[in-house]
């Protein structure tokens, strides 16, 4: 008979934690500017400004836009089915990640242009145009989906080419939660934007230091240390 569980004397290996690089805005911006006028543009630009998953910003419907009540709700999101093809799922995977976010005027003005554009797009090339993805926003000119793996491989050439070392389009996530941490926004607010189920995940893994902040908490170190050695002189 075995007295004792053997996997006790295992030492169990540490969860490695995965650390992301994030952009300040300036560097953001240069993105933009780089990928203006390709189908990376629209859901990189909303990536950006409301720290959205991949396939919740691909999956963005008009649907989910009240011009009204300023708001977005954020309810579906993009998916790849059983057959590697990209469908709406109508469901997040936890409560926390269904959240209704607030439109401001430059949002509200850049969507209703978009609509224009799209409904254009229709009129151009009529039977043409793709029927499936109506309510998503983020369509190709014939109306077809702009593809998950398509914004993951375009970002990271563009990334690149930029000289950002390991930034993929994930990143955007971290660096708007670390960019809204550095505005003044608190860990708890972030964890509602971002749709997180609890503040630890928001403060410990998608907040992070710039390397100019930790150049000046250094100072700080210095300026307390300092009285110290006035304290023991």
């Amino acid at each position: 008979m075995i007295t004792s569980n053997q996997a006790d004397l295992v030492e169990k290996p540490p969860k490695k934690q995965y650390i992301a690089n994030v952009l300040n805005p300036e560097e953001l911006k240069m993105v933009l500017d780089e990928i203006k006028g390709t189908h990376l543009e629209l859901p990189t630009y909303l990536a950006m400004y409301y720290g959205l998953r991949r396939g919740e910003v691909l999956g963005i419907l008009w649907s989910n836009i009240n011009f009204e009540n300023k708001e977005l709700n954020i309810s579906n999101t993009l998916i790849l089915d059983e057959n590697k093809k990209e469908k709406n799922r109508r469901s997040l995977k936890t409560q926390a990640s269904h959240r209704k976010l607030p439109l401001d005027d430059t949002i509200i003005t850049y969507l209703k242009e978009l609509k224009k554009l799209q409904e254009k797009n229709k009129d151009y090339f009529k039977g043409a145009y793709s029927k499936e993805w109506l309510d998503n926003i983020c369509v190709k000119e014939n109306g077809e989906i702009i593809r998950l793996d398509y914004v993951t491989k375009k970002f990271t050439e563009i990334s690149r080419k930029l000289g950002f070392k390991d930034i993929h389009f994930h990143c955007l996530r971290h660096s708007f939660a670390t960019n809204m941490h550095r505005g003044g926004m608190t860990a708890k607010e972030l964890q509602a934007w971002l749709g997180h189920a609890n503040v630890y995940t928001t403060y410990e893994t998608y907040i992070h230091l710039f390397r100019e902040r930790i150049n000046e908490t250094a100072d700080i170190v210095t300026k307390i240390n300092k009285k110290l050695g006035e304290i023991n002189d």
